[in-house]
């Protein structure tokens, strides 16, 4: 697993003020901080909780940063981990911990949900126990775990390992309204467990995007397919629709779809 380029990661918390009807409406910088440690930090992800608070997850070989009271891990595990944290509209440090094995670590996902759960993923060659395995292909030599964690950062709610025998590079994770979190990524594994309703059964190309849905639990795999086309194709995002509807982008280098 390569490790992440060295990058200085910047938090800039922005506010949108409400205006006249007349008026366009303004932004304005309400708190913005530099993020990070002395060392590489890199693969950003960022989101927002309903009451307005930013949770920003990111890959780091940085031992020093700082975490909260009864932190999920207090300290860096070895090589590079995960490292989240949540901070309020003025950019206040509220909670943050690491996350990952002895191994080195790639962050590769993260969504608040609708409860105000906070979930990550990231992806490992250490296989680390969970709560929950859910086994995709053949003899597991790649892991992905995910994490449901409180808003607090603290004990994981629920653990995920899913288990491959190629990487499954994980783009983005949505959560549909059911509760259901939807994870979408790009791989070569052409062996990897697809269900009945899938929309695409096998692999088309050398790469293509891969999709898989488990629920709010963690505990069962709800869906999973492959979707993309004779070219290389490589996940982009995973968006839920109001409908219940599932959205899936990825780039291709052909224009003649899927």
């Amino acid at each position: 697993m390569k490790r992440p380029n060295p990058l200085i990661l910047y938090l800039s918390l922005l506010v949108a003020v409400a205006q006249p009807p007349t008026a366009t409406g303004t932004v304005y910088d309400s708190g913005s901080t530099y993020i990070g440690g002395a060392s590489a930090d890199s693969f950003p992800f960022a989101a927002q909780t309903s009451n307005g608070n930013s949770v920003v997850a990111f890959t780091t070989s940085s031992a020093a940063l700082p975490t909260t009271a009864g932190a999920y891990m207090a300290g860096r595990q070895g090589g590079t981990d995960g490292y989240a944290e949540v901070r309020s509209s003025t950019g206040i440090l509220l909670a943050a911990t690491y996350f990952g094995t002895a191994e080195d670590d790639v962050v590769r996902s993260l969504v608040v949900t609708n409860d105000g759960s906070v979930v990550v993923s990231y992806a490992t060659q250490k296989k680390q126990a969970a709560t929950s395995t859910i086994t995709l292909s053949g003899t597991a030599e790649e892991y992905t775990i995910v994490l449901r964690l409180p808003s607090t950062l603290t004990t994981p709610v629920a653990t995920l390992r899913l288990e491959s025998h190629k990487p499954i590079a994980i783009a983005s994770c949505t959560e549909r309204a059911n509760g259901e979190l939807w994870f979408v990524g790009t791989t070569e594994d052409d062996a990897l467990a697809t269900t009945t309703a899938a929309a695409q059964g096998a692999l088309k190309g050398e790469y293509d995007c891969y999709i898989l849905a488990t629920d709010a639990n963690l505990t069962t795999l709800r869906y999973a397919s492959y979707l993309g086309t004779p070219e290389k194709d490589a996940a982009v995002a995973a968006l839920a629709r109001a409908d219940t509807s599932i959205v899936i982008v990825w780039k291709t280098r052909t224009d003649n779809g899927s």
